[in-house]
């Protein structure tokens, strides 16, 4: 039976961990930002883009980072003007 010390030699579990640490902590700052200035509902549909937008990449098969990050800024900056 695989410890739970045992499994963090992996590279690819040590990889996933530092992703979903990262990922919790800007989605934390993010959210409470968002629902402090009322703007929650932005930031579902922010979500909802970005998934999309990942589905896209792994669907054409390039790099992650590529879409789903400029896609999601530039709707956050064009979408500001009209919740302000």
């Amino acid at each position: 039976m695989i410890g739970l010390g045992e499994i963090f030699k992996y590279e690819f579990v040590q990889r996933a961990l530092l992703a979903v640490c990262s990922i919790a902590a800007i989605s934390s700052v993010l959210g409470v930002f968002l629902v402090l200035r009322r703007l929650s509902l932005i930031g579902d549909g922010l979500a909802h883009i970005t998934f999309g937008s990942v589905a896209v990449v792994l669907l054409i098969g390039s790099a992650l980072f590529m879409l789903p990050w400029p896609l999601c800024l530039w709707l956050c900056f064009h979408l500001w003007p009209y919740f302000n």
